[in-house]
């Protein structure tokens, strides 16, 4: 695991200021085709999975704290998904921890975890895509017969889910946080035998 732990400074008082003011946000965006995103971080952590998912975290200096993740541009077509199948794949995520502010400095810890497996499901009666690793579970929902929306839960921090699924591979990207964590990260899979 890789941490960077930061400070940053900030423009109100301490009194004036709490960590629900401060600029803690994820979102999605479309990285580059080299998987790069298009913003100023400092003190960041990202990864590439598999030239599918790409994301990012990190410190902007005088905004607050973001993340980033996205699915890379002109990923190959599959062919629907036509029967129940499981998927099995790499994720990976960054989390930046334990954000507060103290005397007047942003503080947190931004760590990439270590790469882990997961086992996903695709129930197509439910048209539901669902796994846990006891890491990270994913509750996502079919949608348009090959794109994903949904939950995530990684290491007790809640996100949003996006991503896509087909008879070869199932892929998401995800985002989100709570009042002192933040994180983004992604997933590929691709369906067992």
């Amino acid at each position: 695991m890789l941490v960077t732990i930061f400070l940053a400074s900030c423009s109100k008082s301490p009194a004036q200021l709490s960590v629900a003011q401060i600029s803690v946000e994820g979102e999605f965006r479309t990285p580059a085709a080299d998987g790069h995103f298009e913003h100023n971080l400092i003190e960041t952590q990202s990864d590439v999975i598999d030239d599918t998912v790409s994301f990012l975290t990190g410190h902007e200096v005088g905004v607050g704290v973001s993340a980033f993740a996205g699915i890379l541009p002109n990923q190959p077509a599959q062919a629907p998904l036509s029967a129940q199948a499981t998927f099995t794949g790499n994720y990976r995520a960054a989390i930046i921890r334990d954000i507060s502010i103290v005397n007047n400095e942003l503080h947190g810890m931004n760590a990439l975890t270590d790469e882990g497996r997961i086992t996903l499901n695709a129930d197509l009666s439910d048209m539901t895509l669902i796994g846990s690793d006891g890491f990270l579970s994913v509750d996502a929902q079919i949608v348009e017969n090959t794109h994903l929306a949904g939950d995530v839960e990684i290491n007790g921090v809640p996100g949003t889910l996006i991503g896509e699924i087909g008879n070869d591979r199932a892929f998401g990207a995800f985002q989100g946080g709570n009042e002192t964590n933040l994180m983004s990260g992604g997933f590929v899979t691709t369906r067992n035998p």
